[in-house]
């Protein structure tokens, strides 16, 4: 899946795409979480970010203690 990620969305910088890999159940579920929290289109983005930020510092973190 391709995210794109422009600047009125975010800060006004060039628009771009990220490339997600996400489960299909993945993304249902973040879509269910975005409509439960009536979440604009800027701030679906931001938490997609936000959640992979997350993800990927776990893993670094995981990654340091093993």
């Amino acid at each position: 899946m391709k995210i794109p990620v422009s600047d009125t969305l975010l800060d006004n910088s060039a628009a771009e795409t990220v490339s997600v890999r996400l489960a299909p159940d993945e993304m249902e579920w973040l879509t269910q979480q975005a409509e439960k929290r009536d979440l604009s289109k800027r701030q679906f983005v931001r938490y997609i970010i936000n959640r992979m930020i997350r993800a990927e510092r776990k893993r670094d973190g995981d990654r340091d203690t093993a």
